[in-house]
This record gives structure tokens, C-alpha cells and sequence, in this order.
């Protein structure tokens, strides 16, 4: 049981280790340009407006 919880762990790491270099990565690469930053930008302010939009469509009506 502990070596499994052992091999479990260094999954784990190793899983969010390349995720974040990968994050890292990509956001070097956007903040490079900064047309590119400001899409990211405003890509995230109109996936807010949707999911707002959504809740407030979909919300409960008791």
C-alpha cells in the first residue's frame, strides 16, 4: 500500500510538473506580442460575457 501510494505521488509531480512548464511555456510565447496579449484578453472577457449570459438564461425559476 505505501509503494503505491508512493508510485501515486511521483505521478503526480511529475503530471503537474509538465503542465506547468507547458504553461509557462505557452505564456511566454503570448506575452511575445502584444496583439497577442490583447486577444488572449479579450478572448477571456467574451468567454465571461458567455458564461454570464449562460447562468443568468439557464438559472432557476422557482
Amino acid at each position: 500500500m505505501l509503494l503505491l501510494g508512493l508510485v501515486f505521488n511521483v505521478i503526480a509531480v511529475a503530471s503537474d510538473s509538465i503542465w506547468g512548464l507547458a504553461a509557462a511555456t505557452a505564456r511566454n510565447w503570448f506575452a511575445r506580442s502584444p496583439q497577442r496579449l490583447a486577444l488572449v484578453g479579450g478572448a477571456g472577457g467574451l468567454a465571461m460575457i458567455g458564461l454570464g449570459v449562460t447562468v443568468a438564461a439557464t438559472g432557476r425559476k422557482d
